[in-house]
């Protein structure tokens, strides 16, 4: 996850959608859990004062659900 903080880092700042950035780090070869990159996306953010609206899940899938 290391390898895509400064991408994410630089995405949030620049006003980014959650979506966008998502979609983004798993086009260019995120192979990781969905709900681990969903929550560092979430925590980068909150810890850098950057607000994002984040999409609702369905636990129920056990994957995430863009709605």
């Amino acid at each position: 996850m290391a390898s895509y903080c400064n991408i994410i880092y630089k995405m949030l700042v620049d006003g980014i959608s959650f979506e966008y950035i998502f979609a983004y780090i798993k086009k260019i070869g995120y192979t990781g859990n969905d709900m681990s990159l969903r929550n560092y996306i979430s925590i980068m953010s909150s810890n850098n004062g950057i607000e994002i609206l984040l999409p609702l899940i369905n636990m129920n899938m056990r994957k995430m659900k863009l709605l």
